[in-house]
């Protein structure tokens, strides 16, 4: 590896720890969960930010298709955090209900697909 692609992976590698951390810290998440969600996250918006720079995409057209992708990774740490903080309260907290999170991927899905086909730049 070139010095500089090394350079730029541990930098990135370090914010990522350190995004983790936060998210782990402020919400009471695991940091492992925490971790996985922010490296997927990651690679998701540099795969999904090449995808857009090669397609001349609008900036709210990256962020609506990188949604849809980034989205299903954090789904682990709203369960990690709804059984560490609500683990004797209730059963499950409505945020962290399978319904919840595919109807607003869904949501997600038809937002991207707004902004991608929907509107009129006329």
């Amino acid at each position: 590896m070139r010095d500089g692609a090394g350079v730029i992976a541990v930098v990135v590698g370090i914010a990522v720890a350190l995004a983790a951390l936060w998210v782990s810290k402020n919400t009471g998440a695991d940091f492992f969960v925490a971790l996985t969600a922010c490296g997927q996250s990651a690679v998701i918006l540099v795969i999904t930010g090449g995808i857009a720079w090669y397609n001349s995409w609008k900036p709210s057209t990256y962020i609506a298709v990188a949604l849809v992708f980034v989205y299903p990774a954090w789904w682990p740490v709203l369960d990690s955090i709804a059984n560490n903080t609500f683990q004797y309260a209730i059963a499950s907290p409505w945020w962290a209900s399978t319904w919840f999170k595919v109807l607003s991927e869904l949501a997600l899905i038809g937002g991207a697909l707004y902004v991608i086909f929907g509107r009129d730049y006329g």
